[in-house]
């Protein structure tokens, strides 16, 4: 094989495998810090979710202990709701 067509051949391939690698690459990294922030996120939600239902249930609790004339409607909101 003469040096000039292995030249050639190089040029002609190896440079598009090269470029489609720092794209892979690139887009790997932009992938994994939308999935870091995604899990971020998705944790804050899972803390808001549980602080409103903790003080749901705490509100349950308190408005039954207060009132006792409202418990049936109190009682059929909570079951709707949690």
């Amino acid at each position: 094989m003469d040096i000039q067509v292995l030249i050639q051949l190089i040029g002609n391939v190896g440079f598009p495998i090269a470029l489609s690698l720092i794209l892979l690459q690139t887009i790997l990294v932009k992938f994994n810090k939308q999935m870091d922030s995604l899990e971020k996120r998705l944790a804050q939600l899972d803390k808001t979710m549980n602080l409103i239902i903790r003080t749901l249930h705490q509100e349950k609790k308190r408005l039954i202990n207060s009132s006792p004339f409202h418990l049936p409607i109190l009682l059929n909101m909570c079951k709707n709701h949690l």
